[in-house]
């Protein structure tokens, strides 16, 4: 309308502003602008001795105010300014605290103070110290700086001096025969025969009053050995050798050692004994006895400053994935006869140890045990049980077999119960590693075969002289049985029918008159051949077709039996032109079966050369 106006106000930067301003419809108007100069205090900040207590970051109004606390202010006077663009009013005020100044204790009125505080302690704060007191301190002095005050509260706990203590050694009572105060000590020297070789030892304190505190001491309980002692061990990835060396500084009746071997320790392979630097001895068994792995060992009497000493040596195992508990190790002498407990088991199991001779386990606590030796090229085995658990027992042995694979390794496992040895070879870890086969229990004279009861067949023989008889193969999956001239039966029964007469033929070819049997043999057949060609002449067709036909029973005997036996002549064959030749009697063997068919050859040829003539009468 006509006359009418409208104000707005705006707020503006300092420095130059422009206006704009649009007319927009209607008609023509007249503005009018005036402006209004404004202070304001930007980042205003307040400072205590120099040292800026406060601050504000911005711009404050006419009018507008910001308020800041700040603590630490000590008693006196302070210098307060402040700081700010465009001017800043302040207006001060504050709450006065009291506080403590060094506050100190004097405890037994001598004019020290037993305990202090360098500082100040605020409304609340407070501080524990710990000081000894004598039954004459009953008042206490307080003293603070800068006319502060303090609270001081005092608790006390009644203590009193240890009353006659002493010690019960092995049922035997020495004591002090006084009182003992804080921190004094007092040493009790007790006679050496009231020590054994487990001491019980007992602190016992004098009689107080009902109503003071229980007395208490310290008590430190050594002694002086009455001989020295040196103990040394050694181990390797198999044995373990424990040495106990011991000087006597009395006489001593009964001693005995003890050797606290580990709990993997299955036989103990030797117990000495010496005395001062003579030469080791063995310890008679009867003077040495075992509790699970622990020896100890009986010396008799020593003389004072005797110098003993006790050195054992055991085969130990590496159990993996587990662990046993040895509860009867083999002695030294004995075959391995060893018993054990499981006492943890995880799958992998087994017991390592060294040597190709395969373990044997007896008496198994638990069902279908499956035991089996994994043995290598090293010598090294693991005994694997693979159905044992925690609790399981059983005992090991060696049997009489060796594997002793010429490389990678080989799996045995033993049939426990079989007539004719049997066992079950497989591959290890790697297939198709030659083996050697040893068997130990064996008579000199008697020949022993590597029988395959998967092929049916002998895979390999030797005679025993006296000792363990070796019979290579490799690690093919297969059951063998070891037979001899005395179990042959039990091998050939199911492939010649059980007959005597072929039991007695390849017993006679298992055993050492296989040498007759081959020269009867031979010069048989040549003084055969030679009697059929020499009498040709003189006998009718039918003599001569019976010699014939013996000769060929000579020839067809051993292949028959090679046929129904592979290996039984062949082999037999072989080795007995072997042993026969690296035996004594071997050149004069080969010169007596020379000199045989020489003789029998010029007996046939001077037949041969005489004339015959034969005068017929003619009937007329």
């Amino acid at each position: 309308m006509e006359g009418e106006t409208a104000t707005r106000s705006i707020s503006l930067s300092t420095g130059s502003n422009t206006l704009d301003w649009g007319l927009g419809s209607g008609p023509a108007y007249d503005a009018d602008v005036s402006a209004t100069e404004v202070t304001q205090t930007e980042d205003p900040s307040l400072s205590v001795d120099g040292t800026t207590v406060a601050s504000y970051s911005g711009t404050l109004a006419d009018g507008e105010t910001v308020t800041r606390s700040f603590s630490a202010l000590s008693p006196g006077s302070h210098d307060l300014s402040t700081s700010a663009s465009g001017g800043v009013d302040h207006s001060a005020s504050w709450t006065e605290h009291t506080v403590t100044e060094d506050p100190a204790v004097d405890v037994d009125g001598d004019g020290s103070a037993e305990l202090s505080h360098s500082g100040l302690l605020a409304d609340g704060d407070s501080v524990s110290q710990e000081v000894d007191l004598s039954t004459d301190d009953d008042t206490v002095s307080v003293s603070t700086s800068g006319g502060s005050t303090t609270t001081v509260r005092v608790k006390l706990q009644e203590r009193s001096n240890s009353a006659n203590p002493g010690v019960v050694v092995n049922g035997q009572k020495r004591t002090v025969g006084r009182d003992l105060a804080d921190g004094e000590t007092e040493t009790l020297d007790l006679d050496e025969s009231l020590l054994q070789e487990e001491n019980n030892v007992t602190v016992v304190m004098g009689s107080t009053s009902a109503d003071a505190p229980a007395p208490r001491v310290d008590f430190a309980y050594s002694h002086t050995a009455s001989s020295s002692r040196n103990v040394s061990t050694s181990e390797g990835e198999w044995r373990e050798v424990y040495e106990v060396n011991k000087t006597f500084a009395t006489n001593v009746s009964n001693a005995s050692f003890l050797l606290p071997f580990g709990e993997d320790v299955v036989r103990f392979k030797s117990v000495e004994y010496r005395v001062e630097n003579s030469s080791w001895t063995s310890l008679s068994p009867s003077s040495w006895s075992t509790t699970n792995t622990t020896l100890r060992a009986e010396l008799g009497d020593a003389a004072k400053g005797e110098t003993v000493a006790v050195k054992a040596r055991a085969q130990k195992v590496d159990v993996q994935n587990g662990a046993i508990q040895v509860t009867e190790p083999t002695t030294p002498g004995q075959a391995l006869n060893t018993e054990f407990v499981v006492e943890s088991h995880a799958d992998g199991f087994g017991i390592a140890t060294e040597g190709t001779r395969v373990l044997d386990v007896r008496a198994p606590s638990w069902d279908s045990p499956s035991p089996s030796s994994v043995i290598e090229a090293d010598g090294d085995q693991t005994l694997l049980l693979p159905n044992a658990a925690a609790g399981s027992t059983a005992r090991v042995s060696q049997s009489p077999l060796v594997a002793d694979p010429a490389t990678g390794d080989v799996e045995v496992a033993l049939e426990q119960t079989s007539s004719p040895p049997r066992f079950s070879v497989s591959p290890g870890s790697t297939i198709g590693d030659s083996v050697t086969f040893r068997w130990r229990d064996t008579t000199g004279g008697m020949t022993y075969s590597l029988y395959s009861l998967t092929e049916e067949t002998a895979k390999a023989s030797a005679t025993s002289g006296g000792g363990p008889v070796d019979l290579p193969d490799d690690d093919s999956g297969e059951t063998f049985q070891i037979s001899s001239d005395a179990n042959a039966g039990a091998q050939t029964g199911t492939l010649l029918g059980g007959g005597s007469l072929a039991d007695t033929l390849l017993s006679l070819l298992r055993g050492g008159g296989f040498v007759a049997i081959a020269l009867v043999s031979v010069v048989g057949l040549f003084l055969a051949g030679s009697w059929a060609g020499r009498e040709s002449d003189s006998l009718g067709e039918e003599q001569t077709g019976f010699g014939l036909a013996g000769l060929g029973v000579i020839i067809a005997v051993p292949i028959l039996l090679e046929t129904l036996n592979p290996g039984s002549i062949s082999s037999r064959i072989g080795q007995a032109a072997s042993e026969a030749l690296s035996s004594a009697l071997g050149p004069s063997l080969v010169l007596g079966i020379i000199a045989v068919m020489v003789l029998g050859w010029g007996f046939f040829k001077s037949r041969k050369d005489e004339t015959t003539i034969k005068i017929e009468g003619e009937k007329k």
